[in-house]
């Protein structure tokens, strides 16, 4: 199961038990150039939504990233290098013929 914070549609049939969806409470004042609030605004308006909705998914998208890449720095080498002797992280060293 997916632990992310943001919000899945649950299959069909099913319904969101409010208990556990997180409220909308917090406030944050945004100051912006006017020109970027209108391209903002218009594209929000393009994908059907509102801007507060827009602003709070291209937030979680810009933290998701940010989260994904530090994840990504701290994972061992995905590429399968191991360390100087050759051995791989989490398996035994095999010698060489």
């Amino acid at each position: 199961m997916d632990n992310s914070s943001s919000m899945q549609t649950p299959p069909p049939g099913w319904r969101m038990d409010p208990r556990f969806i997180e409220c909308k409470t917090k406030r944050a004042p945004l100051m912006m150039p006017p020109s970027l609030h209108e391209r903002a605004k218009a594209a929000a308006a393009k994908a059907g939504m509102s801007f507060n909705s827009w602003c709070l998914q291209a937030i979680e998208a810009t933290l998701k990233a940010q989260e994904d890449a530090a994840a990504q720095e701290t994972s061992p080498a995905a590429d399968g290098a191991g360390s100087e002797d050759g051995a791989v992280a989490g398996q035994p060293a095999v010698p060489s013929e």
